[in-house]
């Protein structure tokens, strides 16, 4: 049977998949070659920004930062970039959370000093420009170093050294706590008695959209209202997926097994879809769910572009929540069902009209 189920997917894999690879080793050149020149002029720029610190300086940083700091510098870093942690390192994510906690804008400072000393940092340096390089975590986005740039100047434990640009370099100083009682920001509020559990102590408790039809091109507003029914550990980030679904014409050949490759080949002779899916980091006011306190309803509002492709009719909107990993892991029965990992629960309906 596994002989004759893996037949089976070659089969459909050369008849319905048609990657587009003509060009793909001259865009990976290019890439390549227009990412390593920037990457360097990235690097010396940093370089230089640190060169007036003590040789072997340890550095609190973003992920991103810290992996340039490291190639560049001869400091020390906190934190590595995820995909550069040794396996052996079993506290890289508790590192990898530090440096969450340190640019989040929703602890108080005791977190955050707490969080820059139990790495031994000397130094943090903080970068309100866009993100040096992907962070799965998600750590280091421009909105964390523009808010983390706003906030330090108030700690009583940093001093700030230099700054160039949207670089800023401050001196650590340890001192008696003294926390300003600034609680952690809550996130827009919500309402809703939905209540449907989506996975790891996360429920969906209100769904809204913005209007009860559109038509090809427009931007729907949709809010969702989270909660979490008890403690949610750091780790793989979590990802909403919302899906909008709507039936099709099934002919004589149509199969359940096979729905998917068949929904496919349908769109792809008629010209249209019947099904467009999305998905985002689950956040709540720049706060992952392990930083919600248990019952607290947490308010996320997504836009969902309507292709100009999408077929007339009525369509069922699914909402699904999973961890995200690094490497997608799909079964054999998603290439092939209709209902797939990602089909979600039901949380309304929409029409769309061309």
């Amino acid at each position: 049977m596994h002989l004759i189920g893996a037949l089976v997917f070659v089969f459909f894999a050369a008849v319905f998949l048609r990657p587009s690879a003509a060009s793909l080793p001259r865009r990976m050149s290019s890439a390549l070659r227009d990412g390593s020149s920037g990457e360097e002029k990235r690097g010396e720029g940093l370089a230089d920004f640190l060169s007036a610190l003590p040789p072997g300086s340890v550095v609190a940083a973003d992920p991103g930062s810290s992996y340039y700091i490291s190639a560049f510098t001869d400091h020390f870093v906190t934190v590595i970039l995820d995909q550069h942690c040794s396996p052996a390192d079993t506290s890289a994510v508790v590192k990898i959370r530090r440096s969450r906690d340190i640019f989040s804008p929703s602890f108080p400072d005791s977190i955050v000093k707490e969080s820059i000393l139990a790495g031994g940092a000397e130094y943090l340096f903080i970068d309100a420009g866009p993100p040096a390089v992907d962070d799965f975590f998600g750590v280091n986005s421009q909105e964390s170093g523009v808010r983390s740039l706003l906030r330090a100047g108030s700690y009583s434990f940093l001093r700030e050294i230099r700054s160039r640009g949207t670089k800023r370099l401050f001196a650590v100083e340890p001192s008696p706590s003294t926390d300003s009682g600034r609680a952690l920001s809550e996130a827009d509020t919500c309402s809703g008695d939905l209540n449907i559990p989506v996975g790891e102590m996360i429920v969906l408790d209100g769904f809204a959209i913005d209007a009860a039809s559109y038509s090809q091109g427009d931007t729907a507003v949709i809010t969702l209202c989270w909660t979490s029914t008890g403690e949610v550990d750091f780790g793989l980030p979590f990802y909403w997926t919302v899906r909008l679904d709507t039936d099709f014409r099934k002919g004589p050949f149509y199969r359940k097994w096979y729905g998917k490759q068949y929904r496919r080949r349908v769109e792809r002779k008629r010209g249209e879809f019947y099904r467009h899916t999305v998905s985002g980091r689950l956040t709540g006011n720049g706060r992952q769910p392990d930083m919600w306190k248990e019952g607290e309803k947490v308010r996320q509002e997504i836009r969902v572009r309507i292709p100009y492709a999408m077929a007339d009719g009525e369509y069922e909107v699914k909402v699904s929540v999973q961890r995200w990993a690094y490497v997608s892991n799909r079964h054999i029965r998603d290439y092939f069902l209709n209902e797939d990992s990602y089909t979600g629960y039901d949380a309304g309906t929409v029409t769309i009209r061309k």
